[in-house]
């Protein structure tokens, strides 16, 4: 009976010495959130260039991930100033788009109308027609804006910037489809529907501009001498196809009925649009699209439909309650994981989201 008794305290104790050790590499293996002092915003190629951000579509960025000890999703803002001092809030302007990839496409217009802001200029006649240095810099977080980390800053020497003003409903561009664009929108009936076109083609490029309506929501929309006005009050899907025929500029403007569809894991694996999966609409111009209550879990997707397009091509997702658009980028990373019961609240008027 010792014997056994011998054999059994011998298992106890390599049992107890292998779970000691297992815990430990557990907690070896965890990642240590490391929080760097900077971070590397590699200078663009050419900088001694000219940047004529009137007649510039995007400027790239390229940027090497913080190192915060593994690999996280980060999430990038791009910060301009007129000096080389980011340490006071009133020499800087923070980009309305933020990218969650290394690469960046940096819209131009957005350049320019931080410019203006950190200029005061309220009038065109204003405006500076030389060149002037530009600062750059780069705004790293983690989710829920942890983990926050500053690049350098790099210079771009000589930026011509133009008088522009804050678009509060950009449209946005079709994944990978130049010239198309759409965008969620409200209007009050009688209202002029002040759609700022997006600049793809330069102004030496046609000659005559025209703009056709195509009204499948009953909106009542009409042109005259290129001033849209909606006559029926509502919220509306706006689709923008862009075509340069010759020396002609022709911008088809779509009304659409303002659908908006939750896709893939959440309504069983479907990838279509289905009625199970709409969201409701509000009833005035600040109310929130509620989705359904979930009766799945797995990854979020949303979208909203138009015709000739793939669903992914105008998809867009909640990070940090802000909704943030797929656009011309790529498939939108970290995916955000959801539960059966949950809820998802969209706000178009001001750009918010939720999931309760």
């Amino acid at each position: 009976m010792n014997h056994i008794n011998n054999i059994y305290k011998l298992f106890l104790l390599v049992a107890i010495t292998v779970g000691f050790c297992a815990c430990e590499d557990d907690r070896d293996s965890n990642p240590t959130l490391n929080i760097p002092a900077s971070f590397v915003l590699n200078q663009p190629p050419y900088t001694s260039g000219v940047y004529d951000l009137e007649n510039t579509s995007t400027i790239l960025l390229t940027t090497s991930q913080p190192d915060y000890g593994f690999t996280a999703a980060t999430t990038y803002e791009v910060q301009v100033a007129f000096v080389d001092d980011f340490s006071k809030e009133e020499n800087y302007k923070t980009l309305a788009t933020s990218y969650t990839t290394a690469r960046m496409e940096v819209m131009a217009s957005e350049i320019a109308l931080a410019m203006n802001e950190l200029l005061g200029i309220t009038d065109a006649s204003d405006f500076p027609d030389e060149t002037m240095a530009l600062y750059i810099r780069l705004k790293a977080s983690l989710y829920d804006d942890n983990g926050i980390v500053y690049s350098n800053s790099i210079e771009l020497p000589n930026v011509l910037g133009y008088f522009t003003f804050e678009d509060p409903y950009p449209l946005i561009p079709i994944n990978g489809n130049n010239g198309k664009f759409w965008r969620i929108r409200y209007f009050e009936g009688g209202e002029v529907a002040t759609i700022y076109f997006t600049k793809i083609y330069e102004k030496d490029q046609y000659e005559n501009e025209e703009i056709i309506i195509v009204d499948n929501a009953g909106s009542g929309a009409t042109v005259s001498n290129g001033v849209i006005t909606v006559d029926k009050t509502g919220w509306y899907l706006i689709h923008v196809a862009t075509i340069l025929d010759g020396t002609t500029l022709t911008q088809t403007v779509e009304f659409l009925p303002p659908n908006v569809y939750l896709i893939g894991d959440v309504i069983g694996g479907l990838w279509v649009a289905t009625e199970e999966g709409t969201f409701e609409l509000p009833e005035t111009g600040e109310g929130d699209f509620v989705s359904p209550v979930l009766e799945k879990g797995g990854e979020l997707r949303m979208c909203v439909i138009i015709e000739g397009y793939d669903w992914w091509r105008t998809e867009f997702m909640i990070y940090n309650n802000i909704i943030e658009y797929r656009a011309d980028g790529d498939d939108q990373d970290p995916r955000v994981e959801v539960t059966p019961g949950q809820q998802v609240t969209l706000n178009f008027a001001n750009g918010t989201g939720n999931i309760k």
